[in-house]
Formats: structure tokens, C-alpha cells, sequence
């Protein structure tokens, strides 16, 4: 009894010279695998190139980018007709950009690589006096003025003065503190905030908010003049309908 072996759609059976009842299977097995070897073979080069090619391609790109020329400069029989189409030769744009795009994609590793660059920040008088590091990274705190304005949390003068003394003992740089001309309650507690925490052996910088007119600014500056280190924090309306109908311009 035979069996006959199918290898990729060939049918192969013992030599017909031999009784069916004694087939050489050596033999068969030797030409089938022959016969495997000559349908598959185009089928393993074409995956050996599809695997190799693109690493073939990303060695020349990455050779290219650290090349100080460009690594593809033949001249070969392009040159006329790109000459004649009035097109760019591909060796004076392919390589460029392959190694700009190299270069675009390995900087933020090089700038990892080389460390941060030292900063060269000027300490202020408050940085000076307070032995505060000049290239910390300063904190604004406006609770006492725009978190006040959230609904049910406005605050008197003296929840205010209670608030502020919790933000000096977290070493925050600037406390913005209220809006003096708002209400006279609004100007006392700024008032009292830059008399008592202004005043501290490690003060904050104390801040008052006023519009881009002189009423403001003098409200805001009697508020704060009792502060070591007093600040006015100044704003003005810039969009185009504030601009048409408030401001007039």
C-alpha cells in the first residue's frame, strides 16, 4: 500500500518500474523534497529581500545623517534628463532631507544628553532679602482676589488676613490680595495684609490689582505702600468689543 505525497500541488508517487508493494521511500522522499526546494526557493528570495531592503535603506539614511556631505552624489545618466524636465536631481534632494529629518529627530535626545543650560537670571531685591533662589520657579497666588470671586466664596477682611498668613508659612513669592478700588472692605484688607504679612522677617510680595487708569493705580498704591516689598498688578480690556465700546479705539 502507497501513499503518495502532495508537496505544494505536485503529486509524486514511487517509480511506476517498481512493484507497488515494495516502494523505495528514500527515493521518494529525496525528489519531494527536491521538488519543495525548486517551488519555494523564489518565494524565500522574495522574503529575504522584503526583510533586507528596508534595513539596507534606514543604514543609508542614518549613515547620511551624520555624513558631512551628502551621501548619494553620482552623476550617472539621470543628470540630462532631469536637466531637460527641469526637475530637481533626486541625489541634490533625497539625502538633504533624510539627514535634516535625522538631525530633527535625535535633537531633543542630544539636548537630554548634553544637560540643561545654565541659567544666567538676575536676583531681584526680594530674592536678595529673603535668600530666595533667583531661578526657582516663582509662585503668583491669587486666591485673595480671582478665587474670591467664586460663587460663595468671598471672604471679609479678616478671613482674608487668615488666608494670607497660611500662604506666607508656604513660602508663596506673591500674594495678590484683593482689588482695592472695588470696596472700601476690598482696600482695608488689602491695606491690612500689606501692614501684618508685608511686614514678616521672610515677607511675600504683596499685590494689589488695578485697571489701566489712574484711580486704580492710586487706590492700589496707598493699599500696598505699607508692604517691605509692594507690587501693582495692572490689566486692560483688549478685545475688539471692549476695544469699540468701552475704550473707544
Amino acid at each position: 500500500l502507497v501513499h503518495p505525497i502532495w508537496t505544494r500541488g505536485i503529486h509524486l508517487r514511487p517509480s511506476p518500474a517498481l512493484p507497488a508493494a515494495q516502494p523505495q521511500r528514500g527515493h521518494v522522499h529525496e525528489v519531494a523534497r527536491g521538488e519543495a526546494r525548486r517551488v519555494c526557493a523564489p518565494t524565500a528570495r522574495m522574503v529575504r529581500t522584503f526583510l533586507v531592503l528596508p534595513i539596507a535603506l534606514s543604514a543609508c539614511v542614518a549613515v547620511s545623517a551624520f555624513a558631512p556631505t551628502p551621501a548619494l552624489t553620482h552623476r550617472g545618466s539621470m543628470a540630462p534628463i532631469a536637466a531637460r524636465s527641469g526637475m530637481a536631481a533626486p541625489w541634490r534632494t533625497a539625502a538633504p532631507v533624510a539627514s535634516r529629518q535625522c538631525r530633527l529627530a535625535a535633537a531633543p535626545a542630544l539636548r537630554m544628553a548634553a544637560g540643561p543650560k545654565p541659567v544666567n537670571i538676575k536676583p531681584t531685591k526680594h530674592d536678595i532679602a529673603t535668600g530666595r533662589d533667583p531661578t526657582r520657579v516663582k509662585v503668583f497666588d491669587t486666591t485673595l482676589r480671582d478665587g474670591e470671586q467664586s460663587p460663595g466664596c468671598s471672604m471679609t477682611s479678616d478671613e482674608k488676613l487668615q488666608v494670607a498668613k497660611q500662604l506666607a508659612k508656604l513660602g508663596v513669592d506673591v500674594i495678590e490680595a484683593g482689588f482695592p478700588i472695588a470696596s472700601k472692605d476690598d482696600f482695608f484688607a488689602v491695606q491690612q495684609i500689606a501692614n501684618t504679612i508685608g511686614q514678616l522677617d521672610d515677607p511675600p510680595i504683596i499685590c494689589g490689582l488695578a485697571r489701566a487708569t489712574k484711580g486704580d493705580i492710586d487706590a492700589c498704591a496707598d493699599a500696598v505702600k505699607g508692604a517691605k516689598f509692594p507690587r501693582i498688578h495692572t490689566f486692560i480690556a483688549s478685545s475688539d468689543i471692549h476695544m469699540e465700546h468701552k475704550l473707544k479705539k
